[in-house]
């Protein structure tokens, strides 16, 4: 009978077939937590970016208050040195229907919990809104002192009523508030009619 020592490798091959071995199951049970994890993980990094740039739907409220009460005090500051006496009309209806406008946008945001009068001037939307109306007012003076007014007014008109209108369908898209909708819709409707005026006025002037 053979007493000669066992060797080394038989050993190690007997240890290893004697140690615990992971089963294929758990590693793949391993692999998919991992994944759900990560993939949550991306999901969360993906909202948190498209949230911080992002208006919401009560800022964008805000916004199209102030859009609407700037876009009056402007169309009342250029209305005297209008010189075509059509457009001096489109710019006397256009006053009326923002009067209008504004009002039933107030009623309807104070039933949405909106304090028009507590607007934070230090917002980002709020100091946007500023720039550019400085942005279009100085447009407007230097049309005036070049003698193109009448010209550069209507054109300019017409973009600030497209940009309002832009605003309105994305808060009309994401309230649920019937009523608000239909006073978005009212807003819309009177709104596009004088759009078309002052895109009509503007294609004969240039």
């Amino acid at each position: 009978m053979d007493n000669q020592p066992l060797g080394t490798d038989y050993l190690q091959q007997i240890q290893a077939d004697m140690s615990p071995k992971k089963s294929l199951f758990d590693n793949k049970i391993i692999l998919i937590i991992g994944g759900l994890v990560m993939a949550l993980v991306l999901v969360l990094i993906i909202s948190a970016l498209l949230s911080s740039g992002s208006t919401s739907s009560s800022d964008r409220s805000k916004i199209l208050y102030l859009q609407l009460t700037n876009l009056q005090t402007n169309a009342k500051k250029y209305h005297d040195d209008l010189k075509d006496s059509n457009l001096r009309a489109i710019n006397s209806e256009l006053n009326t229907q923002l009067t209008n406008s504004i009002r039933s946008l107030n009623t309807a945001l104070t039933n949405q919990k909106i304090n028009t009068a507590k607007i934070n001037k230090k917002a980002k939307f709020y100091l946007d809104q500023t720039k550019h109306n400085d942005a279009t007012l100085k447009e407007l003076t230097d049309a005036k002192l070049n003698a193109i007014l009448d010209r550069t007014y209507s054109s300019t008109m017409s973009y600030e009523l497209q940009l309002i209108l832009n605003n309105i369908n994305r808060i009309s898209t994401a309230t649920k508030s019937q009523s608000y909708k239909q006073t978005l819709a009212n807003i819309t409707a009177n709104l596009q009619l004088l759009q078309q005026k002052f895109d009509s006025f503007a294609a004969k002037a240039s």
